[in-house]
């Protein structure tokens, strides 16, 4: 009878061995496939230049520009405008922000230090953000600015309104989105690009001009298409580059391939479809 009594209690103790290992095993699976799709979904590359727009409770706001290919980090401080918004801003600085993020209390960004202890603090209250980054965006984000000294971090202000935008104001707020916003991996590549718009709607073909050439891109034409296209596309010849990528990302237009050359790389084309973008 002993040795019975033995002989189940050492099943039992396998058995919850067993059911031990089974849930840590699931546990890991659970958080390795979470982690995944956090990493999937993650908007920070980690290499290309990435700009988020931040702004708080009171109207404060400014654009932070994270550079790794140059290893640099610019900020722009906006006027204190209750009204402004990602996409307005982009319109009127003329530049693509791929990140927001609200912060539901007063804050105050005015030195280099302080876009380090910015992002340590979006870790570490991330819960309380109104965001489209991830918490993994946000840790990268964090360690690349720790790993950078306090003499790459360029502050700047911005004075000129949002309303009442005269041509003066837009060519002197260009004249700074190269120097502050530019992408050193877009402008390396030197990828001539033509712009056709195809909306109907008079300008749009010059703000993406615009933008692009902001970024240190090389727009060699803009036109208009003879008639109205429904679809936007984005036509390129040889490589998908890094050029084509992000084009693709300001304007989510369906990609083809030039079957030969013509007088630039990359055709955008703009249809109805996005004609809300810019």
């Amino acid at each position: 009878m002993r040795i019975r009594k033995k002989s189940k209690k050492g099943n039992n103790l396998i058995m919850v061995f067993v059911f031990c290992i089974a849930v840590s095993f699931l546990i890991v699976a659970s958080l390795t496939v979470k982690f995944f799709f956090l990493l999937k979904a993650s908007l920070f590359d980690g290499q290309h230049r990435f700009s988020i727009f931040v702004t708080d409770t009171q109207g404060t706001s400014e654009v932070i520009s994270f550079a790794p290919d140059t290893q640099t980090i610019s900020m722009l401080i906006l006027p204190t405008e209750r009204t402004s918004t990602k996409k307005n801003i982009e319109r009127f600085l003329g530049i693509p922000i791929d990140g927001f993020m609200h912060v539901p209390k007063q804050y105050e960004l005015k030195a280099e230090n302080d876009v380090v202890l910015f992002a340590r603090s979006a870790v570490f209250e991330y819960k309380t953000l109104l965001t489209n980054l991830t918490i993994i965006d946000t840790i990268r984000l964090w360690f690349f600015a720790k790993s950078i000294p306090t003499y790459s971090i360029v502050v700047r202000t911005l004075n000129t309104s949002l309303d009442n935008v005269s041509i003066a104001d837009q060519l002197t707020v260009d004249k700074r989105m190269l120097t502050l916003f530019g992408d050193e991996s877009f402008a390396k590549e030197k990828v001539s690009i033509q712009i056709v718009n195809g909306t109907g709607i008079v300008g749009l073909g010059n703000r993406l001009a615009r933008m692009i050439t902001n970024m240190g891109g090389n727009v060699v034409a803009v036109s208009t298409a003879g008639d109205i296209l429904q679809n936007s596309q984005i036509a390129y010849y040889g490589k998908e580059t890094y050029t084509v990528k992000k084009l693709n990302k300001i304007l989510p237009a369906r990609l083809n391939i030039m079957q030969k050359p013509e007088i630039s790389d990359i055709i955008v084309t703009i249809g109805r479809d996005l004609a809300d973008q810019f």
